[in-house]
């Protein structure tokens, strides 16, 4: 919290407006699937149960396909879909080219995906190249020291003391989840590197028959017909090769050169496919570091990376005490960072990370219009469309997710993931309309009799319906190639319009203070007119579609949002 503090007083010193109205990419540059999509990312242990077996699964997603068409997404994100022993929930993979029977059969993938092509919506797989499961064929071969796959994984031997016969680790390399991230072998007699948990072997990269393996498992999926890859843990998939230690100058686990160039064959070989038939395959990147080091992987032109690596800035910093700056140094820093001619995206949370409405109350509907108005493609996590809440009964005698198992009874709460993983709220039914079973793969929460999509849909005004109707707004000309033009108009009132020639112009303005507050809009976008009208208005408003307010003396409730339009409005 320090530290958010902190960056608020140096974004309210650093200047408090964009420099210029800026376009996302010149008016001639056409624009691909991806770059205009609203991807829904689906957690599909907890998205729907079509079976009530207390798992959500793949025939539950077909299921619930029209929901997500009409929710105005044009892509789905699967988390891990693959064989797994589910130690790690999916993030462990046993075998990749396989589904895991809880998830269903192989015939309904194909049936699910067959359906969305109908309906129009891409495939986005995660691929997760940086570790698998010890249960893979791979992993047991290489452990027994049988040849090819010696050097699949991540092995060595240590540093044995002759004076003491004590063999000691390699490094001090520490695990994302625990305390102890390297482990012996007493049947290869080296030590294995494991980047989570115990059971989730780190890939060697720079094994090229591991490569080639690996390689063919994306040539399998895209033979299949999905449209993209979502890389776990990018940053992590090739390590230094003389395993020096961590130094607080050198970090030898993540965006190594090696990474980069990995990233770079990625893409290479998604383009191919696109070569036979003009179709994208999105190459998106889950990455963490320093910014100046995420945007490296965007490549360069004539050696493209990543279509986009994530850009976190919303979910790391858009907390309950953010203030106008700080919302505006948001913009402004992923405006600047991303290279030119490259392609920003937005998103508020995802299944690692607490829900906005838990973290920032009241602000949902302002972290939907900046997510889905900003510039660039838009990741939207299930349940944000109606402001679920992270689920309180969570604690460590019920916990499921290693980073908070791993973390005991006191840390629990600080690491786990568990709480923003519940399954999703349909209705008030019996678990939330989720699940026939007795009992869920993991609790509801108990807030679903209020907060669930079937309420929200009866509601004269709620989050799914603002969130649909900022859906809308992406497919405009104006959302989709408008210049943007981020201001702070008070400490606590955050704006930013979106312009074209010859468009309708919008104007997303919020209240992010525990105070009404009556602001004067023409004094920051002065070649406005001195009226518009509400075309979305948040929950929390007080305004109706249709409203004309004055731009000169706008009131605003505290933790309400607004999109305004110069143009006409439209049911």
């Amino acid at each position: 919290m320090a530290g958010l503090l902190l960056l608020a007083a140096l974004c309210a010193t650093a200047g408090t407006t964009s420099a210029t109205p800026r376009l996302p990419l010149a008016a001639s540059t056409p624009l691909d699937w991806w770059q205009t999509a609203l991807v829904y990312q689906l957690y599909p242990l907890s998205f729907k149960d079509s079976d009530g077996d207390g798992y959500g699964d793949l025939r539950g997603v077909l299921e619930k396909l029209d929901y997500i068409k009409e929710l105005g997404a044009t892509a789905i994100w699967f988390n891990p879909i693959n064989k797994t022993p589910m130690k790690n929930f999916g993030y462990d993979v046993s075998n990749y080219t396989a589904i895991d029977p809880i998830f269903g059969t192989f015939e309904d993938f194909k049936i699910l995906l067959k359906r969305m092509k109908e309906l129009d919506l891409k495939f986005i797989m995660d691929y997760v190249g940086d570790h698998s499961s010890i249960e893979i064929e791979w992993f047991n071969k290489s452990e027994s020291g049988i040849e090819p796959y010696t050097d699949y994984f991540i092995w060595h031997p240590g540093h044995y003391d002759n004076e003491t016969g004590i063999r000691y680790i390699p490094n001090n390399w520490p695990p994302l989840y625990g305390n102890q991230s390297w482990f012996w072998s007493e049947k290869r007699q080296m030590y294995s590197w494991r980047t989570t948990i115990e059971s989730v072997p780190a890939l060697n990269w720079r094994s090229e028959r591991l490569k080639a393996e690996m390689m063919d498992v994306l040539r399998f999926w895209l033979d299949q017909g999905v449209d993209g890859f979502r890389v776990d843990s990018a940053s992590r998939l090739v390590e230094d090769a003389q395993f020096r230690n961590i130094t607080s100058t050198f970090d030898p686990i993540h965006n190594q050169p090696e990474t980069y160039e990995l990233v770079a064959e990625y893409r290479a070989f998604l383009d191919q496919y696109k070569t036979k038939d003009n179709h994208t395959r999105v190459l998106i990147l889950e990455t963490m570091g320093h910014l100046k080091d995420i945007v490296k992987f965007y490549g360069t032109k004539e050696k493209p990376g990543g279509h986009f690596p994530f850009n976190w800035l919303l979910k790391q910093n858009a907390g309950h005490n953010a203030n106008a700056s700080v919302l505006n140094w948001i913009v402004n820093t992923e405006m600047e960072a991303v290279p030119e001619g490259m392609w920003y995206n937005w998103l508020s949370g995802n299944h690692d990370s607490p829900r906005i409405a838990s973290r920032a109350p009241g602000r949902v509907d302002a972290m939907n219009m900046m997510v889905l108005l900003l510039p660039g493609t838009a990741v939207s996590y299930m349940g944000e469309e109606i402001g679920m809440t992270n689920n309180p009964d969570m604690n460590y005698s019920n916990g499921l997710d290693a980073a908070g198992c791993l973390a005991g009874p006191e840390g629990y709460r600080a690491k786990s993931q568990d709480p923003e993983r519940s399954p999703l709220q349909w209705d008030n039914s019996t678990n939330a309309g989720f699940s026939t079973a007795a009992k869920t793969w993991m609790p509801v929460n108990k807030n679903y009799v209020m907060v669930n999509i079937a309420a929200q849909e009866r509601a004269e005004n709620s989050h799914l319906k603002v969130y649909r109707r900022l859906a809308r707004l992406r497919r405009t000309k104006t959302i989709q190639r408008g210049a943007v033009d981020n201001q702070v108009v008070s400490d606590y009132v955050f704006a930013f319009t979106r312009e074209l020639q010859g468009e309708d112009t919008y104007i997303a303005v919020m209240n992010v203070g525990h105070e009404q507050q009556t602001v004067n809009l023409t004094a920051v976008y002065p070649h406005l007119p001195g009226t518009a009208r509400v075309i979305v208005a948040g929950v929390s408003s007080g305004y109706y579609i249709g409203d004309e307010v004055t731009l000169e003396v706008l009131p605003l409730k505290s933790n309400s949002s607004l999109v305004l339009t110069t143009g006409e409005v439209r049911e």
